[in-house]
């Protein structure tokens, strides 16, 4: 078992302060005290080594901006998010560095890429290609160690960086903000100091993919089950697990139990008990007891 609460979740990212994370809807029906067609989030944060990431999911009823503030007290160092303004606070505190992620920039040049005339090169394909190159340098160096890394990135990346934004800043007086490859250089453009400080050092991460994939089983969960009856039920389904996931014996999954809402202070704490934490532990995870909050 692993220490508990937010204090102690922290000591355990600042071990190594890389954070990765993200947030998806939930619908969970006969909630009391809530209308069935509420939305709720879960919210997951994933750190640590590589080797021996550490995942925690938190559910909460809220996507404001008070709960990252919340999850993430005393956390210091890298933080990896999407441009969701939700974490702007956190990123404001003293020793929080935000990182942005190069995937969903590179989506949204998809998108603007696909709206193009057929047959034809547009500007949304330079743009792919260059964060396609950075893309390919960073596959290049999956072996190898953070010095070797961050002396790669500041050879190789750095002037294909310097390439997109003597790009960018032509472009984007030329293109209009409301078409599909306005959308994409403004967001280029908006979040550019964040994007490019993965650079700064071989251990930051150029993307969050790694949040990402932790949070997709309730992803495409939501696609699948539409909606929970019960909240029990929800936290059954939800919390199993990537069966494809069990051949990584270093992974570790701890559960920062879901924190259902309640008269007294809306955010108590609950064990995981039953189905879903034998199923977990039999999975070889570790699995995070919270305990309750009066």
């Amino acid at each position: 078992m692993l220490p508990t609460g937010n204090t102690s979740d922290c000591r355990i990212f600042n071990a190594y302060p890389v954070l990765h994370c993200d947030e998806t809807r939930l619908q969970v029906l006969h909630e009391p005290g809530r209308d069935p067609t509420a939305q709720s989030w879960m919210w997951v944060q994933t750190g640590g080594p590589p080797d021996k990431p550490v995942i925690l999911f938190d559910y909460s009823t809220s996507r404001a901006q008070d709960v990252p503030l919340r999850l993430l007290d005393g956390y210091r160092g890298y933080l990896m998010t999407d441009d969701y303004a939700g974490y702007n606070a956190v990123a404001a505190k003293d020793g929080v560095e935000r990182l942005a992620c190069w995937a969903h920039a590179r989506r949204k040049f998809v998108d603007a890429q696909k709206v193009q005339p057929k047959g034809k090169t547009g500007r949304a394909d330079m743009a792919l290609n260059l964060i396609n190159k950075l893309y390919g340098i960073e596959r290049d160096l999956k072996e190898a160690s953070e010095t070797e890394r961050f002396e790669a990135r500041q050879q190789r990346s750095q002037p294909i960086l310097e390439q997109l934004k003597a790009w960018l800043d032509k472009t984007q007086p030329q293109v209009a903000g409301q078409t599909a490859l306005g959308k994409a250089v403004n967001y280029l453009a908006s979040n550019w100091s964040r994007l490019v400080r993965y650079v700064e050092g071989g251990q930051l991460p150029i993307d969050n993919n790694r949040a990402e994939n932790a949070i997709r089983p309730f992803v495409i969960g939501r696609k699948n089950w539409q909606r929970h009856a019960q909240r029990r039920d929800g936290e059954r389904a939800d919390l199993q697990p990537d069966r494809n996931r069990q051949s990584q014996p270093a992974r570790t999954l701890c559960l920062a139990a879901l924190r259902p809402r309640t008269p007294a202070n809306g955010t108590a704490r609950r064990r995981l008990r039953g189905a879903a934490a034998v199923e977990l532990l039999a999975s070889h995870c570790i699995l995070n007891e919270m305990p309750h909050q009066r």
